[in-house]
């Protein structure tokens, strides 16, 4: 096992031996029909989830990190990152890059200390992130 999974999220299993990875979730079905399944007699088996190139996966999130499609964040004790979808990520986005000099001259000290007062006005904004609205339908 590579990561733990956090609620909502998935654990990395990787097969050094045949140089795979797979994105696991136990609050989640695998993929594709059920009669495909490598273990169908259990669903939630690791090796129902697709078997990926390691190598060109890590790459691939190392990508989606350096362009701020994901945007790392640990908020409170969940490691964890704020995905395009967000309501807050394109603005957070935005301050990363003409504030904080995101990528090439990254204040990372200073993200550091601002980060959390950063995310939280963001969210402060947004009326259902602040729990002053209901959550809209297309985010449950």
């Amino acid at each position: 096992m590579l990561t733990t999974q956090s609620p909502n999220g998935m654990t990395l299993i990787l097969d050094v031996v045949k140089g795979t990875i797979r994105e696991y979730s136990a609050s989640d079905m695998p993929p594709g029909p059920e009669e495909l399944l490598a273990v169908p007699d259990d669903p939630e088996h690791p090796h129902n989830w697709p078997a990926l190139p390691a190598v060109e996966t890590v790459w691939s999130y190392v990508e989606k990190i350096k362009s701020l499609e994901w945007i790392p964040f640990r908020a409170d004790s969940d490691m964890s990152f704020i995905e395009s979808y967000a309501e807050e990520h394109a603005e957070l986005r935005q301050i990363l890059i003409k504030n904080y000099g995101w990528p090439n001259a990254f204040r990372r000290e200073d993200w550091i200390n601002e980060k959390e007062t950063v995310v939280k006005s963001l969210r402060d904004k947004i009326p259902w992130l602040s729990g002053r609205a209901s959550v809209p339908l297309q985010y449950l």
